[in-house]
């Protein structure tokens, strides 16, 4: 899908662009397979149910989380793992809830220790390609060097 967003020479300036764009391809992929967006359907389509006003609302709540709390963040295929502080336990649980509804094509799983919370989101396998975009909002540079240690892969390392 990159590679096609790119040959129609679509210019993306940000992220609120490039989720509508996604968006429409996705769909019309989906409904061009013939499929259906159906509440029955066993594998719900790949595309954020967010209006632009909603999403840009949700995108900077999660970067602010991210600003204050962002211990490390890795990549891996289709899965983003993100850790934060545990003082902010409690706003990525609401944050989870909420991107559940909209976005329920991927997985989230939290898991809490003594001094932080992680988080790792799994897009399924048909989005690996897009995966980075997918995971767009979560992916922030960490304010410090928190937790992050030599093997880290956050932007916020030298």
């Amino acid at each position: 899908m990159e590679v096609e967003i790119a040959s129609r020479g679509y210019e993306l300036r940000s992220r609120a662009d490039r989720y509508k764009l996604h968006r429409r391809l996705r769909l019309r992929d989906h409904y061009q397979q013939g499929g259906r967006i159906m509440s029955g359907e066993s594998t719900p389509p790949i595309a954020c149910s967010l209006r632009p006003s909603e999403l840009n609302a949700r995108q900077e709540r999660i970067a602010s989380l991210a600003r204050r709390s962002l211990l490390h963040q890795r990549q891996d295929g289709r899965t983003l793992t993100v850790r934060y502080a545990r003082s902010a336990s409690r706003e990525l649980r609401e944050l989870v809830a909420l991107e559940r509804e909209c976005c329920a094509f991927l997985q989230f799983r939290l898991h809490e220790d003594s001094d932080a919370i992680e988080l790792q989101i799994t897009a399924p396998h048909e989005a690996e390609a897009s995966a980075a975009l997918l995971f767009s909002a979560f992916v922030a540079t960490p304010s410090g060097n928190r937790g992050c240690n030599s093997a880290c892969t956050c932007t916020g390392q030298d």
